[in-house]
Order: structure tokens, then sequence, then C-alpha cells
């Protein structure tokens, strides 16, 4: 039996049980149970780090299943050896099972630790990936978008009607794709802020978003107890900055309030945003958390298409969700499902 480098101690408790098992097996007629104690070596073996090393361990013990056919005393007098045969090539059988098994689940575990591995680092990839763009765009939009305003004030008389048309539409696109850089670089720095110390309170949270999305008077916003969960800070206020800036967006002037709430089921916490607006059609529901996907209901409303994107990647990041209901009676309701541990 190879030594294991890796973990010694393993190695040398698969060696005495499989040496007290094979004494055990000399001394007391074991019969049909002969060779089956050598199942629990192999078990224990599985714990080792060395892939093969099961393989190596059943090996060992069918052979010497087979040295104590011949060794150990019968279970009676004039016992038939072809019982014994059959009992230890069951046991044979019951050895090389367990082996097998125990490589086959290394070896799986082995390639999803791998795979895990490389999409990681695929995605540490395209973070950097973004993160560079958005930097290098953002720094050739600023210009862009300073010289149409100067224009625009210094020498919008004479350009005229047309002029400052043009003008404008080039500060509004350039603006337009700032906000958009913006956006991907908070999802790429999405799943890099380490774990809070302690329990962050939703509730706080949710009060700082509503005083810099500056609610008007003509919008409600009704906020439950929330519960509060281990959630860096600023991951949640992306969240609810998101979910209930979409909401006054699309419901806000309606009249209607828009409720935002939460519940803990175990160690798992289900926040959601409410509103009374228009809706998603049920076809678009899927879609809405991709990146750039403005739907149906989107076209006339400003906006970027990664929020709800940034959405689904913090939920998926603490091992939870998100998706999107008919609120009764006409809306759409925005749940998040995290785990909380």
């Amino acid at each position: 039996m190879p030594a294991v480098e890796k973990n010694p101690f393993l190695f040398w408790v698969v060696s005495g049980l499989v040496v007290a098992f094979f004494a055990l097996d000399l001394v007391l007629p074991l019969g049909v149970a002969g060779g089956g104690p050598y199942v629990v070596a192999v078990l224990v073996a599985a714990w080792s780090p060395r892939q093969r090393f099961p393989l190596y361990v059943a090996a060992v013990c069918s052979g010497l299943t087979i040295v104590g056919v011949f060794l150990s005393p019968p279970d009676q007098p004039g016992q038939e050896l072809w019982k014994v045969m059959v009992n230890r090539g069951l046991a044979i059988f019951a050895i090389w099972a367990t082996g097998w098994l125990a490589w086959f689940r290394r070896r799986a575990e082995e390639r999803r630790l791998e795979e895990h591995h490389l999409l990681e680092t695929a995605y540490d990839d395209l973070d950097a990936f973004v993160l560079t763009l958005s930097h290098d765009i953002r720094g050739s939009l600023t210009p862009v978008i300073g010289y149409a305003n100067l224009l625009k004030t210094e020498y919008g008389k004479s350009l005229g009607e047309s002029g400052r048309m043009a003008v404008e539409a080039i500060a509004d696109q350039g603006n337009r794709m700032l906000s958009l850089m913006e956006d991907l670089l908070t999802l790429s720095r999405v799943g890099h802020l380490p774990p809070p110390e302690k329990p962050v309170m939703a509730d706080e949270v949710v009060r700082v978003v509503l005083r810099n999305l500056e609610v008007s008077d003509g919008e409600e916003v009704r906020v439950a107890n929330l519960p509060s969960l281990l959630v860096a800070e600023t991951l949640l206020e992306q969240l609810f900055s998101n979910l209930i800036g979409n909401a006054l967006r699309y419901a806000g002037q309606n009249r209607l309030p828009i409720e935002v709430g939460g519940e803990r089921q175990g160690g798992k916490v289900t926040l959601f945003v409410r509103d009374h607006g228009p809706g998603i059609p049920p076809a678009e529901r899927q879609r809405v958390f991709e990146v750039f996907f403005r739907g149906s209901t989107g076209k006339d409303h400003p906006g970027t298409g990664v929020g709800l994107a940034t959405v689904r990647k913090i939920a998926r990041l603490f091992g939870g969700r998100a998706w999107v209901e008919e609120t009764p009676g006409g809306g759409a309701t925005f749940k998040v499902e995290m785990r909380d541990v």
C-alpha cells in the first residue's frame, strides 16, 4: 500500500484497520462477513487527498479476503468451500464497488473545483476588461461633453437652431454613454467587497437610498420592517437604488404607493419592491435581468439596461436569485432572495 504523503495520519489509520480486520478474520469464523469489514477501511481511505488511494486499499483488502479463505477457521465443521467462496466473492465485489465509487466521487469533485476555478478566472478577466474599457471611454467622453456644453453656452446664438440641436444631441448622447459606463463599472465591482463584520440594517440603507433618489411630493414609498443581513452596505444600497429607482421611474406618478419589504425564512432573506405601474409582459420577465435589455415598457424611459443585471449578480453572489412577479391589480413586484450566513 503506497504511502500518503499529504496525510500520513490517514495512511496509518487505514493500515491499522486493514491489519486489525485481517487478524480478526484469522481468529474468528466470520463466514459471510469475512471480507465485509474491509469496506470500512476503503470508506476511510476515501478521505485521502490522493485520488487512487481507495483503489490501492481495495486491491490489498481483496487479496487479504482471498487469503482469509484458506487461513481463517470455518463457521462449522464440514462447511462447504464453495459457499465460503461465494460469500467472499460478494465481499470482494462490495470492496471494489466502494473503491470505485470513492474514486469517481473524488474525480468528479476535482473536476468541479477545476471548472469553478476556470469560471472564476474568466469572470475576473471579464471584470478587469470592463473596468479598463469603462475607464478609458469615460476619460474620452468627459472632454467631448465638456466641449459640447461650452459650444452651447458660448456660441449658441451663432450656431443657429440646427446647430444648437446638434450640440445638445452630442451632449445628451455623451451623458447617456457616461451613465452606461458608470453602471458597467458598478456591475464589475460586485463581488469584490469584503463581507461586513456585523449585520447591516436594511431599513437604514433604504432611508439613505430614498434621500439620494429625492422622492417628489407626488410619489409615495412605504417601507415595512426589513431584516438585517450580512451583506455589504454598498451592495444593499446598489440593490435598493436600482429596484426603487425603477419603480419610481415607471410607476411613481400614478398616485399608488410603492412598497418595500422583506422577510427571513431560516437562513435565507427575501426582499421585494412592489409597484402598481404598467408591469412587465410575461414573455420578458426572464430577460429583464439581462445586461442592456430594456423591454417593451422601457423604451420611453431613461436607463441603460444594466441596473437589473446588477441586482441579479448581487443575488447570485450570495447564493440566491432575482425574479419578477405580477402585482395583484397590475404592476411589477421584484423579489431578491439571498442566503444570509
